[in-house]
């Protein structure tokens, strides 16, 4: 949770701008189905949903529909017993206290 929330301020403060650093990681990381790599893309992934909820709407609706939505439908096909509670985490502690219609593209 710790390294998380160091994500999270990391893409609160600086902003999209990050996201072509972190990107290509948590996509190696995801389809990968060793548990630590899986634990850090959901430390990662926390990160970018909990830091992203203060960006404009074009940034958020690009993060989810491009990035994110992919990146879930990886995790789905390469999740292991390991590494559900990782995602759960992720899943739940990102979405905690946040406005619901902002989270539309993952229900989808």
């Amino acid at each position: 949770m710790d390294k998380g929330l160091l994500y999270a301020s990391l893409f609160d403060q600086f902003g999209p701008e990050l996201l072509p650093i972190f990107v290509p990681f948590v996509q190696k990381f995801t389809a990968n189905t060793e548990e630590s790599e899986q634990r850090c893309a959901a430390e990662m992934v926390f990160g970018l949903i909990k830091g992203s909820r203060f960006w404009p709407y074009e940034p958020v609706e690009r993060l989810w529909t491009s990035i994110l939505v992919p990146v879930f439908q990886t995790v789905l096909n390469n999740v292991t017993g390991e590494t559900v509670q990782d995602w759960e985490i992720c899943l739940s502690g990102a979405t905690n206290k946040h406005d619901v219609n902002r989270y539309c593209s993952i229900f989808d």
